[in-house]
C-alpha cells in the first residue's frame, strides 16, 4: 500500500470530502475506466455467472472440474471458493460458494446505491477486481424479522447482507489514480522525440518478455487475471499499472 494517501479504503463519501470533489466524479471516472468503485466482500455467498466469455450453467459444468479447482478464482485482491453445484434463483444449475476481497458490481448497481439510502434487495452481477472476464452473481437473502410476539408487528423483511451506499469504496490503488487525476504531476519537459523513444523502448521490452502480440495489445494481458502481465507481476509482488494506462502509453508505437 502506497502511504501517501494514507487510507486502505474509502467510502464514496469520505473519499469526495477527501478530494474535495463530488461522487458524480467518481463514477464518471470508473465508466471512464481510469479507478474502479469496489464493494469489500467478507465470506458472502455467490454464484459464477461467466468464464472467459463461457456461461457456466446446466450442461456447461461439470463435478469433476469443480473438484479439481477449475471454478475457483483467487488472487491478492479477491478469492471465489466454489464449494458445490446447485440451482440458483432461475433454478439454472451453477458452481455456488464463497467470496471474499474486493468485488466490482455493475454500473448499473453502482449508480443506484450512490443515489438512494436503501439496501439492496436483488442479487447483482459482479467481477473480481482484476478480472472482467470473471463474472459472479452476488447473492442476496431476503430474510423474515421476527418478533417476541406473534402480533407485535406485521410481517417485515431485511436483506441481507445488508449492501447500501456506504458498501461502495474506493481502495487504495485508485485513491492514487484520484490523486493524480486531480493534482497532475509536472509535464514532461522533454521532445516529443524523447517520449516517443520512451514509448517505443516500454513496447520493445513488453515484446522481448511477452511476445509481439502481448506488446501490440497489451491491456488484457494486464488487467485479465490470467494475462501474462499481471501473472508475471503478481509472482513479484508487484503491480502494474492499468492496461488502460499502457495502452495510451504505447498504441501509436510501431515495433518495427
Amino acid at each position: 500500500m502506497d502511504y501517501s494517501v494514507p487510507f486502505k479504503s474509502l467510502t464514496l463519501a469520505r473519499a469526495a470530502k477527501y478530494f474535495n470533489c463530488e461522487i458524480e466524479d467518481f463514477i464518471q471516472w470508473h465508466e471512464l475506466g481510469l479507478i474502479k468503485i469496489c464493494i469489500e466482500c467478507e465470506t458472502d455467498k455467490a454464484y459464477l455467472l461467466k468464464m472467459n466469455d463461457n456461461y457456466t450453467e446446466n450442461g456447461n459444468i461439470h463435478s469433476e472440474l469443480l473438484d479439481m479447482g477449475e471454478y475457483e478464482y483467487r488472487d491478492e485482491k479477491t478469492i471465489f471458493h466454489a464449494e458445490y453445484i446447485r440451482e440458483d434463483h432461475n433454478e439454472v444449475r451453477r458452481p455456488y460458494g464463497y467470496l471474499c476481497g474486493y468485488i466490482v458490481p455493475d454500473i448499473d448497481v453502482i449508480k443506484y446505491l450512490s443515489s438512494t439510502a436503501n439496501d439492496l434487495a436483488t442479487n447483482f452481477v459482479a467481477t473480481p477486481y482484476n478480472d472482467i472476464n470473471y463474472r459472479l452473481i452476488f447473492i442476496i437473502d431476503k430474510v423474515q424479522n421476527h418478533y417476541i410476539f406473534e402480533n407485535e408487528k406485521p410481517k417485515s423483511y431485511r436483506y441481507v447482507p445488508e449492501i447500501r451506499k456506504e458498501s461502495l469504496v474506493i481502495i487504495n490503488h485508485d485513491l492514487l489514480v484520484i490523486r493524480d487525476l486531480l493534482n497532475p504531476p509536472p509535464k514532461n519537459t522533454g521532445s516529443q522525440k524523447t517520449v516517443n523513444a520512451m514509448a517505443k523502448f516500454i513496447k520493445q521490452l513488453i515484446a522481448a518478455n511477452y511476445g509481439n502480440d502481448v506488446a501490440n495489445s497489451p491491456r488484457k494481458h494486464v488487467d485479465g487475471k490470467d494475462g501474462a502481465i499481471q501473472k508475471h507481476f503478481g509472482t513479484l509482488e508487484m503491480e502494474p499499472p492499468s492496461g488502460n494506462t499502457v495502452e495510451a502509453w504505447i498504441k501509436n508505437i510501431d515495433l518495427d
